[in-house]
């Protein structure tokens, strides 16, 4: 979190107290790259499943491919489509 913006510290704070977070955001400020990370982060903690609704198949294939690359930095390799962590994932 230490190289995050405010704003996305802000996002972090309210994930931590809400379980749905609406966000009306502009674009280019690095929302898809925050949230897949925190939903990686998130799913390999707990084991939940994390759904994103995107725009276009497009979209959604950008945040899948960052998860994968964010869990490769875990040494996590995830495969599929859509992606499932073995035994729900949780540590």
């Amino acid at each position: 979190m230490s190289r995050s913006f405010e704003y996305q510290l802000h996002w972090y704070r309210a994930g931590l107290e809400h379980r749905i977070r609406d966000i009306l955001k502009s674009r280019q400020i690095g929302a898809t790259f925050y949230f897949s990370r925190e939903a990686l982060l998130r799913a390999l903690k707990t084991g939940h499943n994390q759904i994103f609704l995107s725009a276009s198949k497009t979209q959604a294939y950008v945040f899948r491919e960052y998860i994968i690359a964010f869990a490769r930095l875990v040494d996590v390799d995830l495969t599929g489509d859509p992606i499932v962590l073995g035994n729900n994932g949780a540590n």
